[in-house]
């Protein structure tokens, strides 16, 4: 903690109007099979958070670990769109339409949560597929997730 007292976070002059999260995950990254994620969130284009887990579950496959790493990470833009929509009541300035987009770099992640298909292993990443799929039509679409060919640093962080 000493060490890190002099860093900052700098918004950027740019609209914060729009939550944006990058999720990536790497799979069976460590000694015991389990998978790594990480998830950034800009608002605007500032750096607002980022985290960086190792799973809790074992995954046989990539489009797996980037589903578990897709539903857990969703909920931590949420947060920042909700908080959001919030400021923009209470300061009186106007929040772009499309407000939270995802960005995953997974085709078949993509596939399964958009338009569904696949069979899901076990009855768990039927549940976390599901889930993803609510939080999009909770938000009647608000939630965009689209393909991002290059994440930034997202996933790439030591454990």
């Amino acid at each position: 903690m000493q060490l890190t007292k002099s860093w900052t976070k700098v918004f950027d002059k740019s609209p914060l109007q729009r939550v944006t999260t990058y999720i990536d995950a790497s799979f069976a990254s460590h000694p015991d099979g389990k998978s790594q994620s990480g998830c950034i969130v800009l608002l605007g284009n500032t750096l607002v958070h980022e985290t960086c887990r190792k799973h809790k579950i074992i995954t046989r496959n990539s489009t797996e670990a980037e589903l578990v790493a897709l539903s857990d990470h969703i909920q931590e833009g949420e947060l920042i769109e909700e908080f959001l929509l919030d400021m923009s009541a209470l300061c009186d300035f106007e929040v772009l339409d499309n407000v939270h987009l995802v960005y995953q770099d997974n085709k078949p992640t993509i596939t399964i949560v958009t338009t569904g298909g696949g069979k899901a292993r076990t009855k768990y990443m039927k549940v976390r597929e599901e889930y993803v799929k609510e939080q999009r039509t909770l938000r009647n679409e608000g939630v965009g997730v689209r393909i991002c060919s290059n994440p930034p640093y997202v996933g790439r962080c030591p454990y």
